[in-house]
């Protein structure tokens, strides 16, 4: 399966916001979010904050179609640190390998420190994300549980592929 990872302009914004609609839809089994009187769900606030010089925020394509996209966050706590903040995946795409292997892209781009966190109830995003870490790191991560004021019960997966 082809595949493009490409870095997204202030262009794409658009394009990012209404997608991450979907993402929100796909979440709110999870985290209790509300669909609008409008009928939509919101897009995720302050989208623009991933379209400056710390954080990334890429289109994925699949087949040179629209397939999702990627937000990371640069973690202000430490140096060469970030965090994996959305992956979205179409349905469409999903259980083709095209996550695993955006994700990947993603990593080894950025060197760093990295932390993923996602809602404990969500089993599909737990299975995705430990199987591509662990295989990613060879095991060479941590887990944890932590609580969140705003989206409850997190598990936080937190490794580092900086180089040796």
């Amino acid at each position: 399966m082809e595949f493009e990872l490409a870095k997204a302009g202030k262009e794409e914004l658009d394009i990012i916001s209404e997608m991450s609609r979907l993402f929100r839809y796909d979440l709110s089994e999870y985290k209790g979010m509300s669909c609008e009187e409008d009928g939509m769900f919101a897009p995720i606030a302050d989208l623009n904050i991933f379209f400056n010089d710390s954080n990334h925020a890429f289109i994925i394509r699949c087949e040179e179609e629209l397939a999702g996209f990627a937000l990371i966050e640069r973690d202000a706590t430490k140096e060469s640190s970030f965090i994996f903040s959305y992956l979205f995946i179409l349905r469409k795409f999903r259980r083709t390998g095209l996550g695993r292997n955006a994700t990947i892209e993603v990593l080894n781009k950025l060197k760093g420190h990295w932390k993923i966190d996602y809602n404990a109830p969500n089993t599909t995003a737990m299975e995705f994300w430990q199987d591509v870490i662990n295989s990613y790191t060879n095991g060479n991560y941590t887990l944890e549980d932590e609580g969140h004021k705003k989206w409850g019960p997190l598990k936080v997966i937190r490794f580092t592929n900086e180089p040796a």
